[in-house]
Order: C-alpha cells, then structure tokens, then sequence
C-alpha cells in the first residue's frame, strides 16, 4: 500500500503528522506519497521516516524533499517536457542542488504560475495540459464540458513561456 495525503482537495482532509505515524505502523505500506499544508510536519516527516520507507515529494519541495531523503517526486512539468523531469531528478541525485534550483526556476515554477491561471479560468488542469500538448505538436483534442478552453491571449502566454524556458518543440 502507498499512503497518500491529498489534504488539497475539497475536503481539506489532512492527516498530520501523528496519524500518518500511525498509518506507517501498518505491515504492508511500502511508500507514502507525501505533502502538508504545514511546511513543519512536511519537513518532520520526512526526517523521521525517510529511512524506512520511500517518499515521493509531492510537496513541489523537491530540493528539500531530497536532502531530508525523498526518494522521488512528482510534478506535472515533466508531462510537457520529460528531458526536464530528468535533469532534475540527475542534479538531485547528484547533490547539485544549486543547479536542480536554477531549474526549478528556470521552467518549474513559471509552469505553475500558468498552470494555475489556466485552472482559475477553465475548472480543469486538462486543459493546461492538453494546450501544451498541442503547441507541442500533438493535439489531443478540445476539452470536455463543462469547462472551457483558455483564451487565446493565456494560451500565447503559456506558449511564450514554453520558449523561455527553452521546450524543445514548440510551435
């Protein structure tokens, strides 16, 4: 079993540090993927059960994640652009975390910004990936109702973001 703490969601269900404690006592959880709304219990985790089990950063802490002992991470980035998923993942396992930064700020965080603009305006992150997807070159189809298709001037936004940030690709 992997335990996973999706305390974002509409419930705003967080288990904290004390029952995520407790949940790691079972025999058969092998991985947690982890976040907190508090930076404090992210980090506590972390330091207290990196080394019994695997932790996926799900936290967009990679750097941190990493030298507490995560073991992998997820982000939606690497989805329009894999070779960026694994030069940071290379800068994280080899301890230059100086260059996996200047990552993180070269594509990663520019990505969110617009990822959520787009979220804000359409209801769905479908529709963030599916515009890249099609700059990309491979367009996947509109997306469903009820939400709606971003506008042209934030999809000329994401695209010259894409460029700036050097995504091979973009159309």
């Amino acid at each position: 079993m992997v335990i996973y703490n999706t305390w974002w969601t509409g419930t705003h269900a967080d288990m904290g540090y004390e029952q995520t404690a407790r949940l790691l006592e079972i025999a058969n959880v092998g991985a947690l993927k982890w976040s907190s709304p508090a930076q404090s219990f992210y980090e506590a985790v972390l330091k207290d059960f990196a080394q019994r089990l695997p932790i996926v950063d799900n936290q967009l802490c990679e750097v941190v994640s990493h030298m507490l002992g995560a073991t992998s991470f997820v982000s939606h980035p690497p989805l329009a652009w894999p070779e960026f998923g694994l030069r940071l993942w290379d800068a994280l396992q080899q301890r230059r975390y100086s260059d996996a930064l200047d990552l993180i700020k070269k594509f990663r965080i520019p990505y969110y910004v617009y990822f959520f603009k787009a979220y804000a305006y359409s209801g769905s992150e479908g529709h963030f990936d599916k515009a890249i997807l099609e700059m990309l070159g491979e367009p996947i189809g509109p997306p469903r109702p009820p939400a709606r298709p971003l506008p042209v001037e934030l999809r000329e936004q994401i695209r010259h973001m894409l460029l700036e940030a050097g995504v091979p690709g973009v159309k």
